[in-house]
């Protein structure tokens, strides 16, 4: 049994909390932590069978019954918070991007390297067909000699109003 904390519980906190609670047996969801915990995300959680719920996601990173952790809050907060997960031996599931500075993101590449930590970034893309075509076209060179590939994608539905209630670049280290 995997036992995992999720820090950050907006809108992709749930989603990723309800595919691990519904889809993956060999995992517990024991904590999860929001500095902008409401009661009713807390209730949410409990209910849900989350035993733990806290504002401050470092309860998660000190928990020694936690294996892994999925970030999944505001990007500003993925390379510190990633970066801490790893010092204690967590691995962790990362939403996308990692950072938008890349000394940052080499920083939580270089703290990889001498852990035995596994580390995984959420891209939803990945594993999309039309993805793996277009790569295949590029590897037999039937496209050429590829420069830029801007990618434009969208949520299958807007998020709830609820969820501009905070800046995206909110920082709540």
């Amino acid at each position: 049994m995997v036992n995992i904390g999720i820090i950050g519980m907006g809108r992709i906190g749930k989603v990723h909390t309800e595919s691990i609670l519904t889809g993956i047996k060999s995992a517990c969801v024991l904590a999860a932590a929001d500095p902008f915990m409401t009661e009713e995300t807390a209730e949410w959680a409990k209910s849900s069978g989350i035993e733990n719920v806290y504002d401050d996601y470092r309860k998660i990173i000190n928990d020694k019954r936690i294996d892994a952790v999925l970030i999944c809050s505001s990007t500003d907060t993925h390379t510190p918070v990633s970066l801490e997960a790893i010092n204690a031996g967590k691995h962790v599931f990362c939403e996308k991007p990692i950072d938008h500075d890349l000394d940052k993101i080499n920083e939580v590449i270089n703290a990889l390297k001498n852990s035995p930590c596994k580390y995984q970034v959420g891209f939803n893309r990945r594993f999309d067909h039309n993805f793996r075509a277009v790569k295949r076209a590029v590897d037999e060179g039937k496209i050429g000699d590829v420069h830029i590939v801007k990618i434009t994608s969208r949520d299958p539905e807007p998020p709830p109003p609820a969820y501009i209630k905070y800046p995206a670049a909110f920082f709540w280290i």
